[in-house]
């Protein structure tokens, strides 16, 4: 089985979507996939950094206008206004951030025709650290990165920002996958950033030790703290881009001995 990510730039307009959902529909063993909220479009700014503003009315016409272009039924609105009314509105932070990453997972799961999970009931956060409650379906799922249960406080907790690569990361080792897939808008890691480097140069392959590296030295396609769930189990991760899917990316396992 395989988990796939889909980060903030994959999940941006009702175009993005329909291309992850091409890549879901593409392979039967991707049966698990994570989603970040929304990102920055030449438009509009990143969902999450409008949550963090309070900035409700835009959060509405950027969702209702993803939700009209797939031409989603009625109740997804309504839905919509549900979940503004109970998150985005919301004093506690963590609660609030949690709308675009929830509504960006349950707009991917409709339009598949797969089944929603929400991340409550699945990550939990405890004082002893992070743990996976796995789900008791055949179906395929789509869960929201990003955000979990605090068991102590029943209350919405957050990880840091980028922290939906965590999620997929805890999830994948949950699952015992045989590879997880990191979608985002560059093919794989670089040695600088390509979007401002002509020179940059795509890596083919790396090991767990390697990416962390680069992570811990600043580079922001996978999140450092991501590494270690997978590691633990020596499942592979597959850095891709969603928008060039058949360029190769990059390959992260554990060096053979």
């Amino acid at each position: 089985m395989i988990v796939t990510k889909f980060g903030g730039t994959s999940m941006a307009d009702a175009d993005a979507i329909r291309r992850v959902a091409a890549i879901l529909r593409a392979d039967a063993r991707r049966k698990v996939c994570v989603v970040s909220a929304p990102g920055r479009t030449d438009t509009d700014p990143k969902i999450t950094d409008l949550l963090y503003e309070y900035n409700t009315a835009a959060v509405r016409k950027r969702f209702l206008c993803i939700i009209d272009a797939l031409r989603l039924h009625d109740a997804v609105s309504e839905y919509l206004d549900t979940e503004l009314s109970l998150r985005a509105e919301s004093t506690h932070l963590p609660t609030r951030l949690s709308l675009g990453d929830h509504m960006s997972a349950y707009i991917l799961a409709q339009y598949l025709g797969w089944e929603f999970v929400d991340a409550v009931e699945v990550i939990r956060f405890k004082s002893s650290g992070v743990a996976v409650r796995l789900p008791h379906t055949q179906k395929n799922i789509v869960v929201p990165g990003f955000y979990g249960l605090d068991v102590e406080t029943n209350t919405i907790a957050v990880f840091p920002r980028g922290g939906s690569d965590i999620s997929g990361s805890y999830i994948a080792a949950a699952c015992h996958a045989t590879l997880y897939e990191n979608w985002t808008d560059v093919s794989g890691v670089y040695t600088s950033d390509p979007r401002i480097d002509a020179r940059a140069k795509s890596l083919k392959k790396l090991s767990y030790s390697e990416l962390e590296h680069i992570g811990r030295s600043g580079s922001c396609v996978f999140h450092p703290d991501a590494i270690l769930p997978v590691a633990n189990r020596n499942i592979p991760i597959h850095i891709k881009n969603t928008f060039a899917p058949n360029d190769p990316g990059t390959q992260v396992q554990q060096p053979s001995s």
